[in-house]
């Protein structure tokens, strides 16, 4: 789960770097992606979260 917290920030770190994202989008793209990344995460071990 804290991978798939990650994920999406590492994800778009080199499009804030290089001046594409600003820290605003930055944020706020990694937290809405951060919702699909979990879930998945939680998919992929249902027998650890009783889905």
């Amino acid at each position: 789960m804290s991978a798939a917290m990650y994920l999406p920030f590492l994800v778009l770190l080199p499009f804030h770097w290089t001046g594409l994202l600003s820290g605003t989008a930055l944020m706020t793209a990694g937290h809405v992606l951060m919702v699909p990344a979990m879930i998945a995460a939680m998919l992929r071990r249902r027998h650890e979260y009783g889905c």
